[in-house]
């Protein structure tokens, strides 16, 4: 059987994943910011999808607030990140904290 990616979550941006996954992480934009070296209007713009992280800079978000790359860019998450970082009560296609929809 190949493994597939769950599905991405419809009607949500990165810029929401964003929110949710810092919000969840108890950060304030300030503090993300501060945590990845930008300004606070960065992290504010990437929020009301004025602009987007770059690729790398995604992957740093990511790392920071505790998600899967996958999940901050595309809102799905990779099965085999999902097997090997996140254990098993926390495997889900949305950040820690973070109701389903």
């Amino acid at each position: 059987m190949i493994k597939t990616a769950t599905p991405a979550t419809p009607g949500r941006t990165i810029g929401r994943r964003i929110a949710e996954a810092r919000k969840a992480a108890h950060l304030t934009q300030k503090a993300l910011s501060e945590r990845l070296e930008i300004t606070r209007a960065a992290v504010g713009q990437w929020e009301v999808d004025m602009t987007s992280p770059s690729i790398t800079m995604t992957a740093k978000v990511a790392k920071v607030l505790k998600v899967s790359p996958e999940w901050l860019a595309y809102g799905r998450i990779a099965p085999d990140y999902a097997v090997a970082n996140v254990g098993p009560a926390q495997r889900h296609d949305h950040p820690p904290g973070a109701a389903a929809l």
